[in-house]
């Protein structure tokens, strides 16, 4: 095959311009390109190629990262199945006590919760399709460079500038995906307080429930999200008392998503507070090891802090059969001349004040004074497994309803 040869000058191309990124003739390089820069091929395309090699690992590596996160992804759908059937049964369940008022009431929010299963697989199948075409773009992307960089130096250099622009497609970095799980807490928090002018003789009412899309992973709740308690793996009794939680997650590991607390094994509550008072009662029992609170939105769910108000948190807690800790910056130790079944969290948010009273003798065991700038959400961490017994539950206490009707 003959050499290409300067179109201008019908000489050969033997140097390559920096400036203008092109090959050009000898007779090129005295005349337009004599104050350009101008390597030889050989040195130019050693540069060239070693940039091109550069910009072909980054593509590798983004291509594995979208691989990974597209598994992730798969995982999170199939998880997503995994919440919508037992969500389902737990439903069912609830709904089998109404049966003879609730039968309609019960399909409808069995289709609530599937329409939501399907809107949010449907986000994910789109999303997947969507990286899996990035995917074939990257893949071809990068043949593309491993074949270019395997020409002949002349050849590469004649191309790199088409080369170079397609090393620097637009490949968007895979995003996390927020708030893609099922809200659990919507379908099945406080649930039949949600039908209670059928069934106001057999409501209690929850001001608030757990919200398990937040909750580290080794935590277990009853069906209505009320009850949490530590699990480390423990084999359930085949018999178990009546109070014993139930788990409710995927038997594969929970899909680490944004709203998720790794760092300590704690829980947040929902609804969420922006303004107003709020109160609600946590049962504690014998547990002796346990904290409970509020919580800013924008704590850190993935590294471990200290738990006090700098950080976003305003809680109290037991550490050991006598020890009662109010959470502050020095971390204050509480008087409690009687060990509290029941806690009740008084909020004032306006107000910026977070009280905590000890039910049995109607004492405030603690008072935080701050200033609120942001959502704040009801804030649990039960105790841990311990001695080879389950840890004692956390129970938000339910009240009875009464209706008034106008």
């Amino acid at each position: 095959m003959e050499a290409p040869v300067c179109p201008e000058h019908n000489q050969r191309l033997e140097k390559f311009c920096e400036n203008d990124q092109e090959v050009i003739c000898l007779q090129c390089e005295r005349n337009l390109h004599r104050i350009h820069q101008c390597l030889s091929l050989e040195e130019a395309a050693e540069r060239k190629k070693k940039e091109v090699s550069e910009r072909l690992e980054t593509l590798r590596k983004r291509l594995k990262q979208m691989n990974k996160r597209r598994e992730e992804w798969e995982e999170t759908k199939d998880y997503i199945q995994t919440q919508t059937e037992q969500s389902e049964a737990i439903l069912r369940a609830e709904f089998e006590e109404l049966r003879a008022f609730l039968q309609q009431e019960e399909e409808n929010r069995v289709s609530l919760l599937k329409q939501e299963r399907d809107v949010k697989t449907g986000v994910l199948t789109e999303k997947i399709h969507d990286l899996q075409n990035q995917i074939q773009t990257l893949t071809k992307i990068i043949r593309d460079l491993e074949a270019s960089v395997r020409q002949k130096d002349l050849l590469f250099l004649q191309d790199y500038k088409h080369t170079r622009k397609s090393s620097r497609s637009n490949v968007l970095e895979p995003v996390c995906l927020r708030d893609i799980l099922i809200n659990s807490a919507s379908h099945l928090g406080i649930l039949k307080f949600q039908v209670w002018k059928k069934m106001k003789n057999i409501v209690k009412f929850a001001p608030v429930t757990f919200d398990p899309n937040t909750a580290q992973s080794n935590l277990i709740f009853s069906e209505s999200l009320t009850c949490v308690r530590y699990s480390s793996r423990i084999p359930v009794p085949e018999n178990p008392p009546v109070s014993l939680c139930v788990r409710y997650s995927s038997k594969t590991p929970v899909p680490e998503t944004p709203e998720r607390c790794v760092n300590r094994v704690c829980v947040l509550g929902t609804p969420g507070f922006s303004s107003g008072r709020h109160c609600w009662t946590v049962d504690v029992g014998q547990g002796q090891d346990w904290y409970i609170g509020v919580a800013r939105e924008s704590i850190q769910r993935k590294s471990t802090v200290f738990l006090e108000p700098a950080e976003g948190f305003w809680v109290i807690g037991r550490t050991g059969r006598d020890s009662y800790w109010a959470q502050t910056a020095s971390r204050s130790r509480l008087t409690v001349k009687q060990p509290p079944q029941t806690v009740t969290v008084e909020v004032d948010y306006g107000k910026g004040k977070v009280a905590f009273v000890n039910d049995t003798d109607r004492t405030v065991m603690h008072m935080f004074k701050d200033k609120f700038t942001e959502k704040i959400f009801p804030y649990f961490s039960p105790g841990l497994y311990q001695e080879g017994a389950l840890s004692c539950p956390l129970g938000i206490c339910g009240h009875s309803i009464s209706l008034l009707m106008d």
